[in-house]
């Protein structure tokens, strides 16, 4: 390797030089394979990893160099596209979107028609990526990616170095777990020991095997298996090899004599069960188990970290997996996992929360909820999705005989989603989307709520919760140096005013007025401690946002004043658009308020409508010459149109400065946490005490 660009790469010339070119040179220098033989050892060595596999033994991962790295990823994804023929319809682990949910769909449906006299096999290697031969591998590479035979040489044709506490191991033989080419490099290497197969199903999933078929023929692959994979540096591990059939079949084979024998119902392939029985139930187990423990932990964090864990992580998404490839529809480990859910958000927030209030909790973000979705009502959406979205890869794996035959779990799942919804299913291309099955449970819960609830304050809660952005500040990472850190009471008000729980005893505010359960009064208070802080702190939001997208501004301008002297609360110093200046000015309204609940109670936003249009009227002698913009929102988080038009294209000029496509969600995100803060703020103060720390 030339010796500046590496030098440049780890000290720039300038620090404030992008990296970009000379890391553009670095690849390219890699990938022709152009390398100083005293650097190729710790240039593609790493840090050594050794974690603990959930089933005993250690899985050693390599984190190696990062611009090793990020040059494999230029390769890989290079290759992937150029491969993908190659290892079409039988490795499902390398470029093939849904793999695994196919594999698992084919294989249930292949193990449901079994016949007399036929089984399915699952072969496990003993340690495959450590030990597959680097030769077999490289052979692979030059006959099916000559592009990146170079680079692959420099990382394998010799040893490298890797460092484990301190001490140096050598890598001599297999695939880093770690290399983003790891992957792909096995695949190719085991590729046509795959190809030569003659069952009549053969799943590839990196170094997972699965087979079905007729007896003597499994009994012949399985044999070939072991004889071509000897030569490739690998071992069939009889132990933890499978086969699946009835109780009478596969018995008697010498080949599978140690492998271990399983019913249909015990089965799984890929981490999920094949169909509903003990295996189901073993899995389903698993998960509460798993989430009983997340949960004692959770309370350990603090509110808004413990969450985001909980929504993003440990709630649906922990479970989706298995939701897509089994029919776990009306498994009654869904109805406890759903309520541990309900628990731990309980807990985390420290608001109680009524059968209404977790039904809306279970919305997602956008439709007034916390996005902690049910498992028991996405169970049979995510199944059907899945099975629609596989279909074609489903019947290319499958025999013809199999391909053309119903799907028995998909036809009872889709009985079981037609009992809940009156709306017909999805078709088409639709049918292969989740949110589109998805679409009528969520439709019917905002039913229930809107049925439920008759109170003006639910009605203008619930509108306002489904209201563009009002909820952003449930995606924001929980960072302080950031502003996006909201403290144990901002989450326990936010999730309260949002579900409308009760916040505190019924008291009189220091205003003499009676403070209710639900402790809204605070928000609209003539004495509400968080009305100036939230001015400055949003003012100030605007003003940072504007200065990073290179645009100068002032706040409080003088000079800029109407006839009462009353002034906007900022102007920008340069031209925003068709050379007029910029100026706009912040309010904040009560959802809740007397004066606005007849209004956002019929429609969502109304009162930040309304303060515009006041804001407009307000500064109307200033129009003829600046753009002036109202950035009037709401308590419960709505913005107005006008200001939210402005708010985008001012994270749209911030991204074309920093080049980081976010900033518009950042700067939302900023803003939804400010709300939330100061609604915490407005809502202590009715009690007469709050801390000086916002």
């Amino acid at each position: 390797m030339r010796p500046q660009i590496l030098a440049d790469l780890i000290n720039p010339p300038d620090a404030s030089e992008d990296l970009l070119p000379a890391l553009t040179r670095f690849v390219n220098v890699l990938l022709s394979g152009e390398c100083h033989p005293d650097i190729t050892p710790y240039l593609f060595g790493g840090n050594l990893l050794a974690l603990s596999k959930p089933t005993g033994g250690i899985r050693p991962i390599a984190v190696g160099y990062v611009w090793r790295r990020l040059a494999a990823k230029c390769a890989n994804s290079y290759a992937t596209a150029h491969t993908a023929t190659y290892l079409a319809n039988r490795q499902l682990g390398v470029g093939v979107s849904g793999g695994a949910e196919a594999a698992v769909h084919a294989a249930r449906r292949f193990a449901m028609n079994l016949r007399p006299g036929q089984a399915i096999v699952k072969l496990d290697f003993k340690n495959a990526f450590n030990c597959i031969s680097r030769e077999v591998m490289l052979r692979a590479v030059k006959a099916e990616a000559p592009q990146i035979y170079n680079f692959c040489c420099l990382a394998y044709s010799g040893n490298s170095n890797l460092l484990y506490g301190g001490k140096l191991i050598t890598s001599e033989v297999g695939a880093q777990q770690g290399d983003p080419l790891g992957p792909l490099l096995f695949s190719l290497g085991i590729q046509p020991i795959i190809q030569a197969l003659e069952s009549e199903l053969v799943l590839g999933y990196l170094d997972d095997l699965t087979l079905g078929g007729d007896l003597a023929i499994l009994e012949r692959d399985v044999k070939a298996v072991e004889e071509k994979a000897l030569a490739m540096g690998l071992q069939l591990n009889s132990s933890k090899c499978e086969i699946i059939s009835s109780p009478t079949d596969g018995a008697t084979s010498e080949s599978f004599k140690d492998f271990v024998k399983l019913g249909i119902a015990e089965a799984t392939l890929l981490g999920s069960p094949l169909t509903t029985g003990c295996a189901m139930d073993s899995a389903m187990e698993a998960r509460l188990k798993n989430l009983e423990t997340a949960i004692s932990r959770l309370q350990l964090l603090e509110a808004h970290d413990a969450l985001l864990i909980l929504k993003n992580s440990l709630s649906a998404p922990k479970l989706l997996y298995n939701l897509r490839t089994a029919p776990f529809t009306d498994h009654p480990g869904l109805i406890s996992y759903d309520h541990l859910l309900r628990v731990a958000l309980s807990r985390v927030t420290n608001v109680a929360i009524d059968d209404f209030q977790w039904t809306q909790a279970t919305l997602p973000v956008r439709d007034g909820g916390l996005g902690l979705r049910s498992v028991a009502l996405l169970a049979p959406s995510a199944f059907l999705a899945s099975a629609a979205a596989t279909l074609g890869l489903q019947n290319s794996l499958l025999p013809g005989s199999i391909a053309t035959l119903e799907d028995i779990h998909r036809t009872s799942t889709l009985a079981a989603w037609q009992l809940r919804h009156t709306d017909e299913p999805p078709t088409g291309s639709g049918e292969g989307k989740q949110a589109n099955w998805d679409l009528p449970s969520i439709i019917k819960c905002k039913s229930v709520l809107q049925n439920h609830y008759s109170g003006k304050e639910d009605k203008a809660r619930l509108l306002a919760c489904q209201h563009a952005h009002s909820g952003d500040w449930l995606h924001a990472y929980p960072i302080s140096t950031c502003g996006l850190r909201l403290s144990n009471d901002d989450i326990r008000v936010a999730v309260g005013l949002r579900l409308g729980s009760n916040l505190c005893a019924p008291h009189t505010c220091v205003c003499n007025n009676a403070v209710t359960a639900r402790g809204t009064h605070g928000l609209s208070c003539r004495h509400s401690k968080g009305r100036l802080p939230r001015h400055t702190l949003l003012n100030d939001v605007i003003h940072r946002a504007l200065l990073r997208a290179g645009i100068q501004n002032k706040l409080e301008p003088s000079g800029l004043s109407r006839t009462d002297s009353k002034r906007p609360d900022g102007q920008t110093q340069l031209a925003w658009s068709d050379g007029r200046y910029l100026t706009w000015d912040v309010t904040v309204s009560d959802t809740f308020a007397a004066s606005h609940i007849d209004e956002t109670s019929l429609l969502s936003g109304s009162a930040a409508e309304k303060a515009a249009t006041n804001k407009i009227n307000k500064y109307i002698d200033l129009t003829p010459h600046y753009i002036f913009i109202p950035l009037a929102m709401e308590t419960m988080g709505p913005i107005c149109s006008a200001g939210l038009e402005f708010l985008t294209a001012l994270g749209k000029k911030m991204s074309n400065t920093t080049g980081d496509r976010r900033e518009t969600a950042f700067l939302l995100q900023r803003i939804s946490i400010i709300i939330q803060r100061c609604n915490t703020i407005s809502h202590l103060g009715t009690f007469g005490t709050i801390s000086d720390d916002i």
